[in-house]
């Protein structure tokens, strides 16, 4: 019968260990994701009403209010362009 040493006892353990340790943090890194996602969605739909309040009370834009208005909007977003791929993707802050 084979005798159970430290070093046996130890790698037997932490195998498994391991293991669930990386699916833990994989788990909570797509917690992190999908909680940045929602704060990233909450910000846009708070400057879709405010850019929506400004449309419906301005009748005479000015410059100023356009450039405003502009900046608002590419704030919020970023292209990507993958050369590799010819792949563009829009995505949003």
């Amino acid at each position: 019968m084979d005798e159970l040493t430290s070093d046996v006892v130890y790698l037997s353990l932490k195998k498994p260990l391991d293991k669930k340790y990386r699916d833990v943090n994989i788990e909570i890194e797509n917690l992190k994701d999908t909680l940045k996602s929602f704060g990233q969605q909450d910000s846009w739909y708070k400057t879709i009403e405010q850019l929506s309040s400004t449309y419906n009370k301005t009748h005479n834009w000015s410059t100023k209010l356009k450039r405003s208005v502009l900046d608002s909007l590419l704030n919020k977003v970023i292209l990507i362009h993958d050369s590799r791929t010819l792949f563009t993707t829009l995505n949003y802050t």
